[in-house]
């Protein structure tokens, strides 16, 4: 795989933004619960009424999913920057979730200025926070010294630690570094098990892999 290659690997995720409620993971209680609900039944306005409430109220999980619902205009004609808004709340909060989603919206400029230091600053904390996403933008980053000193034991080392903690699209960056022997050490061995580790996810280019593999014989 040539440098080429690993960019437009990683810009296929820097420019789709996925519109993610957070309704998992999360102690369910009253309102909260409720929204969520309403978010499943697709009764969006409900949805939001509740967030809005509970986000007034300091609810850091109900300012992200504000941030998400108004950055994927699921309700009437919210501007985007009210999704920075929430979202900024949420992050300057500790919601790591919210700190990764802000920061590719300051990389691409939506709803506010492009400022690549705050998206830098705000993918860090994410990253710190164990976000899988961010830990693999920032490994990226440093890997191709886009925004960042280049430095690929640095960036091979967040990829790595995304994709341990399950980030089938770094799995996958892994497997074809392994695979071609590029910032790491040629290992066909852990290409192919890693390659086999996320054939039941729908990812670009797993399947050509996978045919690959079997073409060899495994």
């Amino acid at each position: 795989m040539t440098p080429t290659h690993t960019r437009l690997l990683w810009c296929k995720l820097q420019f789709s933004i996925v519109i993610l409620v957070l309704c998992v993971n999360v102690a369910f209680a009253g309102q909260y619960e409720d929204a969520c609900r309403h978010m499943a039944a697709g009764e969006y306005a409900e949805a939001y009424r509740i967030y809005h409430s509970l986000s007034l109220d300091g609810d850091t999980n109900a300012q992200f999913n504000l941030g998400m619902m108004a950055l994927g205009s699921l309700v009437g004609n919210i501007r985007k920057e009210s999704a920075v808004f929430w979202l900024k709340l949420a992050a300057d909060s500790g919601h790591y979730h919210a700190q990764y989603v802000l920061s590719r919206l300051y990389d691409r400029g939506v709803g506010t200025p492009v400022n690549k230091q705050a998206a830098n600053e705000y993918r860090g904390l994410a990253a710190e926070g164990k976000d899988p996403t961010a830990l693999y933008d920032l490994g990226m980053a440093y890997i191709l010294g886009a925004g960042l000193p280049q430095d690929e034991v640095k960036g091979v080392g967040y990829i790595k630690e995304s994709a341990n903690l399950g980030s089938p699209y770094s799995i996958l960056q892994l497997a074809l570094f392994y695979k071609n022997g590029v910032y790491v050490t040629k290992d066909i061995s852990k290409y192919r098990k890693l390659i086999k580790s996320i054939e039941m996810f729908d990812i670009e280019g797993v399947n050509d892999e996978i045919r690959a593999i079997e073409r060899e014989g495994n």
